[in-house]
């Protein structure tokens, strides 16, 4: 069974040049993102309660082209960032 994600209340998103920041109101932790984990961060927001590992997956494979041999990879990089946002408070992971 997939993971499901969702976003923890109390979240500022800044935008700027592809790039982002994420703070956390009540904690004061702050996250930078590059254009690819901004991209996986609006599609959780997008989401109406949560989205899983999957369908991220889908999602990135169709606006950026990725390999087959870099698919195996991407599912893995996808863990390491949802775990690490996860980590500083930034998304529940249910």
């Amino acid at each position: 069974m997939s993971k499901e994600i969702r976003v923890i209340q109390n979240i500022q998103l800044t935008e700027m040049h592809n790039e982002a920041i994420l703070l956390s109101i009540d904690s004061g932790v702050y996250y930078s993102l590059d254009e690819i984990g901004l991209d996986i961060w609006q599609l959780i927001c997008m989401s109406e309660d949560s989205v899983n590992i999957e369908k991220i997956k889908t999602y990135l494979l169709g606006i950026y082209h990725i390999s087959e041999s870099d698919e195996e990879n991407l599912e893995t990089d996808i863990n390491d960032f949802v775990y690490s946002l996860a980590s500083k408070g930034l998304v529940e992971i249910i």
